[in-house]
């Protein structure tokens, strides 16, 4: 029951709009992004989590080798007429990794089923859990898999997590200017911003 149009609403931009948000998206490749969010929202009527044509455009034309996750139970919203069609939309879009926190198995098993049913490659799959693996290996996960040589003076509220926060937040700045105000429905203005 919560209007949430600011970040589940539909975007009609200009080409030209398109290609400047492009732009960032392959400069933050070209310097090592691994993990890219698809947004809640629509682009000119199609749900971003099933709109195949820029998530491939990241990983065919762009080189994007790490992996691109859903939002956070994004899946749900996609067009499909339950959550089987829905997740089998998204993975053969591209996304590689699904955060659905409350249908999480039945998310999987969707999966499973999709690949089984021929709705989904198994050569999807395969890419996706080897995008999901290198990204995990290039960060370290795996060298401590069972955290025995955990740091606990790297605790949550120790002096060094604020200082890696401090130092987090200088360098995730995004500079960006004020444009005009855009109306998203009658009465609701918000103030756009542009990079």
């Amino acid at each position: 029951g919560v209007n949430r149009l600011i970040d589940r609403g539909d975007s009609q931009p200009t080409q030209e709009q398109i290609d400047e948000c492009l732009a960032v998206y392959q400069h933050m490749i070209e310097i090592g992004a691994q993990v890219i969010m698809i947004s809640h929202t629509s682009m000119w009527g199609t749900k971003m989590h099933e709109n195949a044509e820029y998530i491939q455009m990241l990983k065919n034309d762009f080189g994007f080798e790490g992996f691109i996750i859903s939002d956070w139970d994004s899946i749900e919203k996609c067009t499909g007429s339950n959550l089987y069609e829905n997740v089998c939309l998204a993975v053969n879009a591209g996304i590689d990794m699904l955060m659905e926190a409350g249908n999480y198995e039945e998310a999987r098993q969707a999966i499973v089923d999709g690949v089984e049913n021929g709705d989904i490659p198994e050569e999807r799959v395969d890419d996706a859990v080897r995008r999901i693996i290198q990204v995990k290996l290039d960060a370290g996960l795996f060298d401590d898999p069972y955290i025995e040589n955990f740091d606990p003076t790297y605790s949550f509220n120790s002096d060094r997590s604020h200082e890696f926060a401090r130092l987090l937040a200088a360098e995730s700045i995004v500079p960006m200017k004020l444009g005009d105000y855009a109306t998203i429905e009658p009465g609701v203005r918000v103030l756009v911003m542009d990079l």
